[in-house]
């Protein structure tokens, strides 16, 4: 405890150790609550007051802090946290008073007494502001490093051009600036999300040949790809894969481990370890990566100069567009070379959105609500 926190027994434990004494089953409390040094913990929580980082949490968690419905799903672990951070984000709104546009977060850390991994000292001995620091720098937060990085890397591989191009030839990108060599495969792994592969020289990667699978090592830094991302209907996926590896290469600066690009398949059921790996901490700062890769913030505004657009898109909700704004940003991301979903969150990092409440949306486009008018 700190300073002069008061320590005391609570009517919890004592409850827990009654019926523990009458019943085995019931386990050994005196493990948890005889020594604080060695069992304490600390928890804290985190109130959004802006949509800035909602697109982190949305990329870990695969759903939309704001729908009203499941978020988390459970408890989050920072894997590579000092503290053993985890967070939790239940059903919003959590609290009658809280706003509609708040999003109320639950952190906790089991080590209170290590330095962080951001924050370098001990979790006990911090202000919330710290904690939340802390936090966020587990989510991939601050962003401005992986922004100013993609921006002048791609900024050096155009050169010398008068004029900025509205689409990143990733691939040249990875072949030409970073000289890694790409290869196409049909991948024979169990793991049928497994898409992407970049080579640390040793590990070996199950393909495909003639009829059989076999298993192959890859010259160190050859980025395999699968196959299927050659045919027609698949550019954007294949550009977001070359441009996840390209990531992983200049997050490592070398290719010290072999680490394979997966999807999120909303249909399958990973098992715990699979989970960790797909949503760890670093996948998400290499994705944030690739896509900073694909869509700098510099010719993202190109794009939207180019197509007539001079100030902030509404966007109604987290994800409602009007009807022709939502034309105008398919057609913005097809000449990015880049999905709907993909451009629309890149829109929300670089905050080029303005929010506006869902019943606004209701009201103007539908037509229903207090100030429909009846026909």
């Amino acid at each position: 405890p700190n300073g002069d926190a008061e320590v005391r027994t609570s009517g919890c434990w004592n409850l827990w150790k009654n019926i523990a004494a009458q019943d085995k089953a019931f386990g050994h409390p005196e493990k948890f609550c005889s020594d604080v040094a060695k069992t304490n913990w600390e928890s804290a929580t985190v109130t959004t007051l802006d949509d800035k980082i909602l697109p982190y949490i949305t990329n870990i968690c695969k759903r939309d802090p704001k729908s009203g419905r499941v978020v988390t799903g459970g408890i989050v672990s920072c894997q590579d946290s000092s503290w053993l951070l985890s967070w939790t984000i239940n059903r919003q709104g959590q609290f009658k008073k809280q706003e509609k546009e708040q999003v109320c977060v639950w952190v906790y850390g089991l080590f209170t007494d290590v330095p962080g991994d951001y924050i370098k000292k001990p979790m006990k001995e911090c202000t919330g502001k710290e904690i939340t620091a802390e936090w966020l720098y587990h989510l991939g937060v601050p962003e401005e490093e992986i922004e100013e990085l993609a921006e002048g890397l791609i900024r050096q591989f155009l050169g010398r051009q008068r004029e900025i191009p509205l689409w990143v030839d990733i691939e040249n990108f990875l072949t030409g600036y970073l000289k890694l060599p790409i290869k196409y495969r049909s991948f024979a792994e169990d793991d049928c999300s497994k898409i992407g592969f970049i080579s640390d020289g040793i590990t070996p990667l199950r393909v495909m040949e003639g009829q059989r699978p076999i298993r192959e090592i890859f010259p160190k830094g050859t980025v395999v790809l699968e196959k299927c991302l050659l045919n027609r209907g698949e550019e954007g996926r294949k550009r977001f894969t070359v441009a996840h590896e390209a990531g992983h290469y200049i997050m490592d600066r070398t290719v010290a481990m072999a680490s394979f690009r997966r999807e999120y398949d909303r249909e399958r059921a990973y098992s715990p370890s699979e989970f960790r790996e797909l949503l760890s901490f670093h996948e998400a700062r290499v994705d944030r990566l690739a896509a900073a890769l694909l869509m700098p913030g510099f010719m993202v505004r190109a794009v939207l100069e180019n197509f007539g657009v001079s100030g902030l898109i509404p966007i109604y909700g987290s994800n409602l567009l009007r009807l022709e704004d939502k034309l105008l940003v398919q057609k913005m991301a097809a000449a990015m070379g880049v999905s709907y979903t993909a451009f629309l969150i890149r829109l929300k990092e670089l905050r080029l959105l303005a929010r506006h409440d869902i019943s606004e949306y209701i009201v103007s486009e539908i037509g229903l609500g207090n100030e429909a008018v009846a026909i």
